[in-house]
């Protein structure tokens, strides 16, 4: 998708919260299965990753010229379609269900449930009800995590989502930290995510 929004720079990573609602609310829509978000751009199911988010945003020094969003989801795929070595870590709809999914139909649901709240947001400016969601809906905070950026490595535990989208980790030695982005791994049953 390509948006035009009208908001502010920092406000950006809030469409990759949309994106990421939409898709758990298509998945579900036309599954029944419980997906969860990974902050800030992929979807679980279980602890296996079967959508990721890319949002990249073209600005100048006062404004948002567009944001490109791409949404790869693994809707299809059979086991054997992964390379080796990422079957233990990704999953696809039909492994989930055991049958097809329409496509047609999950695209056309991610769509219509982005369009809604991207509007929503739209008009009042106001992400705490995406960001709630998010919450409800994390598979990221109360758990054990690793963040690797460019100039970071962290480990502790996700605390909460603020407004903004940031995470806030509490680190081993009891210190909190706002991460923007980066590579966030969290700990599962069996190991990172």
């Amino acid at each position: 998708m390509i948006l035009r929004p009208t908001m502010r720079i920092s406000d950006a990573p809030i469409i990759t919260s949309i994106a990421a609602i939409a898709v758990i609310e298509a998945i579900h829509k036309n599954t029944g299965l419980n997906a969860s978000i990974k902050w800030p751009n992929d979807v679980l199911i279980g602890e296996k990753k079967v959508c990721g988010i890319l949002t990249e945003m073209q600005a100048d020094a006062k404004q948002i010229q567009y944001v490109v969003v791409g949404i790869g989801l693994n809707v299809n795929f059979e086991l054997g379609d992964f390379p080796e070595g990422l079957g233990d870590q990704a999953t696809s709809l039909k492994i989930e269900m055991g049958k097809s999914v329409n496509r047609f139909q999950i695209i056309g649901d991610i769509l219509a449930d982005f369009e809604n709240v991207y509007f929503e947001y739209m008009g009042y400016q106001d992400s705490n009800s995406i960001i709630s969601r998010v919450r409800e809906r994390s598979a990221t905070l109360g758990k054990r995590v690793k963040v690797i950026g460019a100039d970071t490595y962290l480990e502790g535990e996700a605390v909460t989502i603020e407004s903004d989208g940031g995470l806030i980790i509490k680190l081993d030695n009891g210190h909190m930290k706002k991460i923007i982005s980066g590579d966030v791994s969290v700990r599962g049953m069996d190991g990172y995510v």
